[in-house]
């Protein structure tokens, strides 16, 4: 069981990945540093948190175009 994101980290991180489909993909480490270009975040905590919820996100987008 992994660790529950708060309701922030979750709209923060679909609307990111709506607004910029083609910027992330299942890397954490990349996401990081998208999300550092961005310059959105102060804290290194929520910037991580985001780019690990970004993560998931893409692979359940990934899991869904591969069903389909």
């Amino acid at each position: 069981m992994g660790r529950i994101k708060t309701k922030n980290i979750k709209i923060i991180g679909r609307e990111l990945v709506e607004k910029f489909p083609d910027k992330f993909n299942i890397n954490f480490e990349y996401n990081k540093r998208v999300l550092e270009d961005l310059k959105l975040f102060n804290s290194k905590r929520m910037k991580n948190k985001v780019a690990g919820f970004i993560v998931r996100l893409m692979r359940q987008i990934e899991r869904e175009n591969q069903n389909n």
